[in-house]
């Protein structure tokens, strides 16, 4: 009985590193096998991601903005206090909202929120 198991062992490996070289991941994240589950893991954090979910384009903001701020409706060029505003670079937004089709991973483009809360 041990006999007949070991090829399907070898076969299951060999799927499992085949999808491991097909997932890809962002900068600083590397490809993990948990438990029959493939996964991109941060280097430097927990955070973990799945494969093949491109990565949001940078935010360029005018040289005024205090900081980059991520939410529920996209990245933002923030210049204060309730001051929020989409990013500048439409374009690459754009690019990244045509190739990123999961809802729960991909950031919304700010460009297109229907309106700016806080």
């Amino acid at each position: 009985m041990l006999v007949s198991s070991i090829p399907l062992i070898i076969l299951l490996q060999q799927e499992s590193g085949d999808i491991l070289e097909s997932c890809k991941c962002w900068a600083d994240y590397e490809p993990r096998d948990h438990d029959g589950t493939v996964q991109c893991h941060s280097l430097s954090t927990p955070l973990t991601t799945p494969c093949n979910i491109p990565e949001a384009a940078d935010c360029h903001c005018k040289e005024d903005f205090i900081f980059i701020m991520t939410d529920t409706e996209g990245k933002w060029c923030c210049f204060g206090v309730k001051d929020k505003r989409p990013c500048e670079n439409v374009d690459e937004w754009n690019r990244y909202e045509e190739e990123c089709n999961d809802d729960i991973h991909c950031i919304p483009n700010s460009n297109k929120a229907n309106k700016v809360t806080w």
